[in-house]
């Protein structure tokens, strides 16, 4: 026996299908458990950190939706006892509340 033949394990697999198949071993699971633990736990590190920034943009247009409505739309308060007419264009008119008429 001066010959050896070798033949290729996924080439006798591929054609013999049937009657072969290719089992590979990992002897080093703790290695790839470690390296899942870590993909996972940066996947969910960015997931949280997407959140985060939607969250501010959300409330940075709130803020921005209430600024506009608060700056836009200055409302006056009226209080009884005031004149009605006090800036240009009042002329004439009468800056104090009229007084009442005691006895008709």
């Amino acid at each position: 026996m001066t010959q050896v033949t070798s033949i290729d394990a996924y080439w006798l697999a591929e054609l013999g299908s049937v009657f072969y198949s290719v089992k590979e071993k990992n002897f080093d699971e703790r290695g790839n458990r470690r390296q899942a633990d870590r993909e996972f736990s940066r996947k969910a590190e960015l997931e949280t950190e997407m959140a985060r920034q939607r969250e501010e943009t959300a409330k940075q247009a709130a803020e921005a939706a209430i600024a506009v409505k608060t700056s836009g739309a200055s409302s006056k308060i009226i209080v009884p006892g005031t004149p009605r007419h006090s800036g240009i264009g009042a002329g004439a008119r009468v800056l104090q509340t009229p007084r009442r008429r005691v006895g008709i």
